[in-house]
């Protein structure tokens, strides 16, 4: 078990440090930057919870010089969020913002992360709204995860599509892809 672990930590520090260049983005009037919570997160933002919520929002992006292919991605985060009966169906949408393909997948339900180890049992969140996001680069992607309570997410969908309109690249992180034209933007 203790050589599992080291792997694992091992892999970690692996896709912690990287390279690549830089991913910019500016942030939504009333999203509070803060400090990363961990050295695998670029960016973090706090999104204040709406009326009648527990919880604030959150806000991460993450960079991996592997990280698995899109497909892959998306089968792990299926794995991480329950649908309730009531709850829609799990959305995929492609984009173009600045310049470089993001796809993103949109989520309603129970949301479990996996545990962290055998005193970090993972977080579960009912009634929750996981929006995750790949921005493919040359570099190596990049991975944006809005996590939350579904109506504060749902009261800033307009915001999360104005955050990775205002995406910028750096350096060498040019489309994987070529780009097209922007898809229509998902309503809340």
């Amino acid at each position: 078990m203790k050589r599992i672990a080291l792997i694992a930590l091992t892999s970690i520090a692996l896709l912690s440090t990287s390279t690549a260049a830089p991913v910019d983005f500016n942030a939504p009037k009333g999203w509070k930057k803060e400090k990363p919570a961990n050295n695998m997160r670029k960016q973090q933002f706090r999104i204040p919870k709406s009326k009648g919520d527990a919880k604030d929002g959150e806000l991460a992006v993450f960079h991996f010089s592997g990280g698995g292919s899109v497909d892959a991605n998306i089968k792990r985060w299926e794995g991480q969020v329950r649908e309730g009966a009531n709850d829609p169906k799990p959305k995929k949408t492609t984009r173009v913002c600045g310049g470089l393909k993001v796809v993103i997948y949109d989520q309603t339900g129970t949301y479990q992360t996996p545990p962290r180890g055998p005193r970090a049992p993972g977080v579960k969140m009912a009634g929750a709204r996981v929006i995750n996001a790949i921005i493919e680069t040359d570099e190596g992607n990049y991975y944006v995860k809005l996590v939350g309570p579904k109506k504060t997410i749902g009261d800033n969908m307009k915001q999360f599509h104005a955050f990775l309109d205002s995406l910028s690249a750096t350096g060498k992180a040019k489309p994987k892809t070529p780009a097209s034209k922007p898809a229509s933007k998902p309503g809340k």
